[in-house]
């Protein structure tokens, strides 16, 4: 059997009487296959920059209502978030999709714009101890109907007490509310060696931000931002500066 197995490759090696050498890719084929890369480079740093914010008008909800405040006193909800697959919509785990980062950036951005404009911004860590577990209670409730609170202005016996017993209790006039839905897919990709072939990246982001009126329940600013990529600290910043521009002066 050995003998075999050896006749059979040496009749291989011998094939035509000859061994075939190696080709290596002339300097010409080279310089094109580096010139197709730096190509292809270029295209993806384009396809990276054309992934801008875009500002999506919400219907119901208007963009440049913004009432006076009595007291200047905004009430500001921990941000919500969800990440989900693209490929079959499940949910995907928010700590290792990069959420407590995210939520401490959306925060610091969100406080800080809304600081400039004059208001002064409270949460639930600085109400006295007596009432700190029913603010919470609040808190968490009213945080579950950011999309309902910010897209309609049908309030339910419920949800209207919920919101004047948190005016009552804080003192404030407005309710922050700012949520992160992220769909996980793949990076943008690149094949430039064979196809030279680019594929898109396949996340996204949408952040909204609303603030609802404790007075009469009312939402009286509400913008909602999508972008085809996952956010990044960077990205966080944009989004707040189109969520949070100047907001409407107060009316004399």
């Amino acid at each position: 059997m050995r003998s075999q197995v050896g006749n059979h490759a040496g009749n291989f090696r011998a094939g035509n009487g000859r061994q075939k050498a190696i080709e290596l890719p002339t300097r010409e084929v080279c310089e094109k296959a580096l010139a197709r890369l730096c190509l292809v480079s270029g295209l993806l740093l384009l396809a990276g920059c054309a992934n801008p914010l875009v500002l999506v008008p919400l219907s119901d909800a208007p963009l440049a209502r913004l009432e006076p405040p009595r007291s200047g006193v905004a009430f500001f909800l921990p941000p919500q978030g969800s990440y989900e697959s693209v490929v079959d919509g499940s949910a995907v785990d928010p700590e290792k999709a990069g959420w407590l980062a995210h939520r401490r950036e959306l925060e610091l951005a969100c406080r800080r714009r809304l600081t400039q404009e004059g208001l002064q911004v409270i949460d639930a860590a600085r109400s006295s101890e007596g009432v700190r577990s029913e603010i919470d209670s609040l808190a968490e409730a009213l945080g579950q109907q950011h999309r309902a609170l910010s897209s309609s202005r049908k309030r339910g016996e419920g949800l209207r007490k919920q919101l004047d017993r948190l005016g009552q209790i804080t003192k404030a006039d407005l309710l922050v509310m700012v949520s992160l839905n992220v769909h996980v897919g793949n990076d943008a990709w690149v094949d430039p060696v064979f196809s030279g072939q680019v594929g898109p990246t396949t996340h996204s982001a949408t952040y909204r931000v609303s603030l609802v009126s404790l007075h009469d329940g009312q939402p009286v600013w509400c913008r909602e931002v999508f972008q085809r990529e996952k956010p990044t600290a960077e990205r966080i910043r944009q989004a707040v500066a189109l969520l949070l521009p100047s907001l409407p002066a107060k009316k004399e």
